[in-house]
């Protein structure tokens, strides 16, 4: 497998939402959410969040959006941009 390419921001979030204590390094973090990633399967935005995503940002044709349990994985051009929780189940497993 590739190596993963994560963004200083995701790396941030992953340790906001979950449970990575503030001493874990940057490279601990990384590991970790790359252990997430590798658990997860391709997700996809629920329709009634689509239209409000379109409008705050775009169509990004190269957004994909990956999903293990509770931790939603948004990639943007081959990189992991950003981490959600998925406590407001906006996104589901893509069929």
């Amino acid at each position: 497998m590739d190596c993963l390419k994560v963004s200083p921001h995701a790396i941030d979030r992953y340790r906001e939402r979950t449970n990575c204590t503030v001493r874990m390094d940057a490279c601990h973090v990384k590991q970790r959410l790359e252990s997430t990633f590798n658990k997860s399967v391709p997700a996809e935005l629920k329709k009634e969040y689509r239209v409000t995503q379109l409008l705050r940002y775009g169509l990004d044709k190269t957004t994909e959006y990956r999903i293990c349990s509770n931790i939603v994985f948004v990639i943007v051009d081959g990189v992991v941009a950003t981490v959600h929780r998925n406590e407001s189940k906006r996104w589901s497993v893509k069929r």
